[in-house]
């Protein structure tokens, strides 16, 4: 009884003078159906495809790898690559048809979206600080004042109250306590700017970024806002995941397969860069 066997397509290249030792070889290592290879390597050839099937190369390995993060790994697996490697003319057609650009599109969202929760976050432990201080951030904004503020430990509130009192006029406090640190909001003459150095290089006091741009109204309202966005970001992400996984098990098997027949023909169209057929050479596969 005949059964079947899973066989694996070889090609090497060469010297004429090694031939028939190679081709004795092969036979003893199981090697079938040998013969002289047709496959073209004229010096011209990888000039032209291969920087297509590079370009082509790359941009479904970015795609698997992005979709391979939403593929269900309980999924059947991947069949092998087993049907005949197309001609390069039919392999890039097909690689063309398939546009990969809106995987990336959606990953580089993802991206985003990350970024500017992150961003987000900062924002709200900023106006943490403020809130209950009635400041509005969106009017200070003065050719005369300038505005700053500063995040103190308890260890530095003395030591930062006694460079307070030792101010003349030109600055105006504002003292605000959380549940974790104590703040001190300050606007001051611009002229006299070097006078809050002392302040910020002690130690346990670091100033707080109030430039930061989601702060353009008071405390509250900047945390009320913050929250919305947050929440249509997450929903967004989960959209965006969503259709991921969608993608993934629709199209990662083929552009898996799509991603190892380039790779197959990157390798024999780079075949020419390494080696010249002569008169010295010959080509065989089984």
């Amino acid at each position: 009884m005949f059964y079947p066997e899973k066989m694996l397509k070889i090609r090497m290249i060469a010297l004429h003078k090694n031939k028939y030792r190679i081709i004795q070889v092969l036979h003893d290592e199981g090697v079938i159906d040998l013969r002289r290879s047709e496959l073209q390597m004229q010096d011209d050839v990888p000039a032209e495809t291969l920087p297509a099937i590079s370009e082509q190369l790359v941009r479904y390995k970015g795609a698997e790898e992005i979709l391979s993060r939403y593929f269900d790994k309980k999924a059947p697996a991947r069949r092998a690559v087993r049907d005949l490697q197309p001609e390069q003319e039919e392999l890039l057609k097909r690689a063309s048809a398939f546009d990969v650009t809106p995987i990336f599109k959606l990953e580089e969202r993802i991206s985003a979206i990350a970024n500017e929760l992150n961003d987000i976050k900062s924002a709200k432990d900023i106006a943490l600080l403020f809130v209950g201080t009635e400041i509005d951030f969106s009017k200070l904004k003065s050719e005369i004042l300038g505005f700053t503020a500063y995040e103190i430990n308890n260890d530095a509130v003395k030591n930062v109250t006694e460079i307070i009192d030792r101010l003349d006029e030109g600055f105006e406090f504002i003292e605000n306590k959380t549940k974790k640190t104590n703040v001190l909001f300050v606007a001051y003459e611009k002229s006299k700017a070097n006078e809050l150095k002392s302040i910020a290089e002690l130690e346990g006091v670091s100033e707080v970024d109030i430039s930061n741009t989601y702060l353009d109204s008071t405390a509250e309202s900047v945390l009320a806002k913050l929250n919305r966005l947050k929440k249509a970001l997450v929903i967004e992400d989960a959209k965006i995941e969503k259709e991921l996984k969608g993608d993934a098990a629709r199209d990662f098997s083929m552009i898996a397969t799509q991603r190892e027949m380039l790779e197959i023909e990157s390798e024999r169209a780079s075949v020419s860069l390494n080696f010249k057929r002569s008169d010295s050479t010959f080509v065989i596969e089984g």
